[in-house]
């Protein structure tokens, strides 16, 4: 009997596989210090404001201790705003954040690099690969002199975004930043100020007093554009002065006394004075500039009094 035997043999093939890859690098913001150009401002700063903050990222991954770069940019305008504008309502203030240690170029945004600079920090990976490593940008901000500004709270978010890994030097675009989520806010508070002058008022040489005698000025009030403000006055210096019988004193001090009244509008009428007893105030707005702010006076017909002269000295109050 003839017999056959089959044998059968197998072949294993293995194929192995090895990933060069490396960890990838990730970097996320830590902190951000934000810039503030500082609180209740002149409305005319005579010199530029110079500020400066800082970006903290936290980088993980990328190798053990291998050099690494990490990029950064703030904002996502195209183009780069030069200058970038602080808001408060329509007003704005002009200024820029610079990469301190680039020769101070102005620090692009996500979208553009037409007239600044990605941020870069070149970087070592951390030991062993996974250990967190901390990379920081410090950021320049200056406000610009020579602005007039209303008053207000002013401020801009700017969006922080960043990108890292094995980059040459120059090879942070906005094409790579992705935006983290975190933003980098810059604010400045300018307050209210105001000057007032008033100039004195002579009623002139009288020889009779058996009709009535008129004057008028005008205050000087310059606001900060956007602050309210009121114009008071008070009774005068003369003893016994009120707001509803102003006198002049002979001599300033004397005994002989000249009646005379303050009104805000012409006629005249509306005694001016405080806001109390019948009496009225002026109340406005700076713009920026001075504003001129009529003020009436009038010494009624009387009695004949002595031979001098005769004087008072009123306080005018601008609150604002």
């Amino acid at each position: 009997m003839n017999m056959s035997r089959l044998i059968f043999a197998s072949l294993v093939i293995l194929l192995l596989a090895w990933s060069a890859s490396a960890s990838a690098q990730t970097c996320t913001v830590a902190s951000s210090s934000g810039i503030n150009f500082g609180s209740n401002l002149s409305a005319t700063p005579t010199g530029q404001i110079d500020v400066n903050g800082t970006i903290v990222l936290t980088c993980i991954g990328g190798g053990n201790a291998q050099p690494r770069r990490a990029c950064l940019s703030l904002g996502t305008d195209a183009p780069v705003p030069n200058p970038r504008r602080l808001v408060s309502g329509a007003n704005t203030l002009n200024f820029q954040v610079y990469d301190t240690s680039s020769g101070g170029a102005v620090i692009a945004t996500s979208a553009s690099e037409s007239t600044g600079t990605i941020m870069e920090r070149a970087f070592t990976s951390g030991t062993p690969s996974g250990t967190p490593v901390n990379v920081s940008f410090p950021i320049a901000g200056r406000l610009f002199a020579g602005q007039t500004a209303a008053s207000g709270n002013y401020n801009l978010v700017l969006t922080v975004a960043t990108d890292a890994g094995n980059l040459a030097p120059g090879n942070c675009t906005p094409g790579g930043m992705i935006p983290q989520g975190s933003n980098f806010p810059i604010t400045a508070s300018v307050g209210a100020d105001c000057t007032l002058s008033i100039p004195d008022v002579s009623f002139g040489t009288v020889t009779r007093l058996t009709s009535p005698i008129n004057a008028a000025t005008n205050a000087t009030v310059t606001c900060t554009s956007g602050a309210p403000w009121t114009l008071a006055m008070n009774a005068g210096s003369t003893p016994g002065n009120t707001y509803a019988a102003r006198r002049m004193s002979l001599g300033g001090s004397g005994p002989g006394a000249v009646q005379y009244q303050i009104y805000r509008d012409s006629g005249p009428v509306n005694v001016w004075g405080n806001g109390t007893s019948g009496t009225v105030t002026r109340s406005g707005t700076g713009v920026g500039i001075p504003q001129s702010i009529p003020i009436y006076l009038q010494v009624p017909a009387q009695t004949p009094q002595a031979e001098g002269t005769y004087s008072d000295t009123v306080t005018a109050t601008l609150t604002f």
